[in-house]
């Protein structure tokens, strides 16, 4: 009989064996339902349960005991140290911070220069590289 050492995603480890969580927890510390320690997408932990009411609105993902902390966020916002997701500057497709400088891709015509969005010339349908003409 094998031992097991660690178990994968949604299952959990008792005595050396690995058992499967309740379907609503990514990751649980037993079967049931009050067992959860993370959820599946679009439900957060509430006193070791998922609860079936979706995300925030700033969130694509969430965690925790409140529905706006955050684990991803949706395009044109960026995740903070503290969970929760603002808004990148209005010329970043993605950022990784709120500033201007932070730009990891751009919103059309624009393109990205060492983290900034620069607009294309009038002239490119496309461009890239460092202010293109």
């Amino acid at each position: 009989m094998n031992n097991c050492l660690t178990c994968n995603s949604n299952n959990y480890l008792s005595n050396h064996q690995c058992y499967a969580c309740d379907p609503s927890c990514l990751t649980c510390s037993d079967s049931t339902a009050l067992g959860c320690l993370t959820c599946v997408n679009t439900k957060y932990l509430q006193y070791g349960s998922c609860i079936n009411i979706p995300c925030d609105a700033s969130c694509l993902t969430c965690f925790g005991t409140l529905n706006t902390q955050c684990l991803s966020c949706r395009s044109s916002s960026y995740l903070t140290a503290s969970n929760t997701c603002l808004a990148c500057d209005p010329t970043c497709l993605t950022c990784s911070a709120g500033t201007s400088i932070s730009c990891q891709s751009c919103l059309a015509p624009r393109c990205l220069y060492g983290g900034t969005c620069y607009l294309c010339d009038s002239s490119c349908n496309t461009c890239s590289g460092s202010l293109s003409t």
